[in-house]
């Protein structure tokens, strides 16, 4: 189909949507292919030729640590666990689903690079951070970072068939539910421990939360890596804490006036804010579904599912601009932060995406919509491949292409999952 025709697609859906209640089943079946087949342009035709050309690093078969839009890479800059692992994670993911070898030699180069640098030798777990020759810089035992561990671990062995795979994620999560529940509390996990697993005098990655306090972002990625894993690997184990987790998400993290998360905790899970992460909400949305969806609990998926209904509503209430893009944050009903970024425009048009297979109205789908063509016009780098950081990053030459926390992990799943959800 070519581009004329797409586009006169493309005003098909906004004039149908102007009219929801009038919308016809053949216009909602055409835009519904538009994002199909438009994800996976965008998939295959930019964000993962991007990464396989740009981020490989020649020093010790690692990853670029940092490059500008201009494609200037800086070649001292650190390695992060994180990154790396969802290095590990995307290049799985897109085996999966195309089962091209060069992805598979991709997710193979991050595993070894994990293997051989990150592991930490002496006291288990996984170094924070290394310098860019590989060697450890920060060797602090972070959450956040064995969460992605698993995550992308229990993908590559989905993609591999590696037994040693699954055995190395299963570690992985022997060491959190070892090392990081939060036994004092009998809710959620600690988030910062020195090398030797002790408690750090750093809390948590945010620096707002006191010795002990916890974080929704934390908590979040650890629901993910573990319906990951239990699709990998169906322990009883893996079933009981996911669990657990959807369960903290509803009873200790919901605002149930409001309908979104808080974001931070002190130790005994009273929140420290009442701020709100519109893309930590829509993200919290469809994951909190697929978890329940992978446990494959009735009950607990319609508990679920009105919850994750009620959030995104309150979401497009005061989150979505007239353009589609997604506010940064809010509080008391007002935007404090209006800054577009790259990663909560993916979340939204997932989330917004899950809401509408849930219930089919249309409103949600508009907003999908909405949102990714607010993603093609405005963060897609037409001149050197995948998406500028920020609205704002797309003047700026000096901004972040690939950093410690700019990777394809949020774009690139996100156009995996309008695939999936779609066909």
């Amino acid at each position: 189909m070519n581009r004329f025709t797409w586009i006169l697609i493309v005003v098909a859906c906004l004039a149908g949507f102007a009219g929801a209640e009038t919308f016809s089943l053949q216009q909602t079946d055409r835009c519904v292919a538009f994002l199909r087949e438009d994800a996976r342009a965008e998939l295959f035709e930019n964000i993962l030729p991007f990464w396989m050309e740009h981020s490989f690093e020649d020093r010790n078969d690692g990853f670029v640590g940092r490059m500008n839009n201009d494609l200037t890479v800086d070649r001292y800059a650190p390695k992060g666990l994180s990154i790396t692992a969802r290095f590990l994670w995307f290049f799985s993911a897109a085996y999966r689903m195309e089962p091209d070898d060069d992805y598979l030699d991709a997710a193979e180069r991050a595993y070894e690079y994990l293997e051989e640098y990150f592991l930490d030798e002496d006291e288990e777990g996984c170094f924070w951070q290394l310098e860019s020759n590989g060697r450890p810089r920060d060797k602090r035992k972070v959450l956040y970072g064995h969460a992605f561990m698993v995550y992308g671990l229990s993908e590559y062995y989905m993609a591999s068939g590696d037994e040693k795979v699954l055995e190395r994620a299963q570690e992985v999560f022997d060491l959190i539910e070892s090392k990081f529940r939060d036994k004092e509390s009998g809710h959620g996990y600690l988030e910062c421990l020195n090398q030797d697993w002790r408690q750090s005098g750093k809390a948590t990655l945010s620096q707002s939360v006191p010795e002990g306090g916890k974080t929704m972002n934390a908590h979040l990625h650890l629901l993910e890596a573990y319906a990951n894993l239990y699709r990998a690997w169906p322990d009883p184990r893996v079933k009981d804490t996911l669990t657990e987790l959807i369960r903290l998400f509803i009873d200790k993290m919901l605002n149930t006036e409001e309908y979104y998360f808080h974001q931070t905790f002190d130790e005994d899970w009273d929140p420290l804010d009442e701020s709100f992460s519109f893309g930590h909400d829509l993200e919290g949305v469809w994951l909190l579904c697929d978890a329940a969806e992978t446990l494959d609990d009735q009950e607990l998926i319609q508990e679920v599912y009105d919850v994750s209904l009620k959030v995104a509503d309150a979401v497009l209430k005061i989150g979505v601009d007239e353009d589609g893009g997604l506010f940064y944050e809010g509080e008391d009903g007002d935007i404090t932060n209006p800054e577009k970024v790259w990663w909560p425009q993916a979340e939204a048009v997932t989330g917004f995406l899950q809401c509408w297979q849930i219930t089919q109205e249309m409103s949600y789908l508009d907003a999908a919509f909405k949102n990714w063509q607010f993603i093609k016009k405005e963060l897609v780098d037409s001149e050197n491949g995948e998406w500028f950081k920020s609205l704002s990053d797309a003047k700026k030459p000096k901004a972040e292409k690939i950093s410690e926390w700019k990777g394809p992990y949020h774009n690139g799943r996100a156009c995996m999952e309008l695939i999936k959800r779609l066909e």
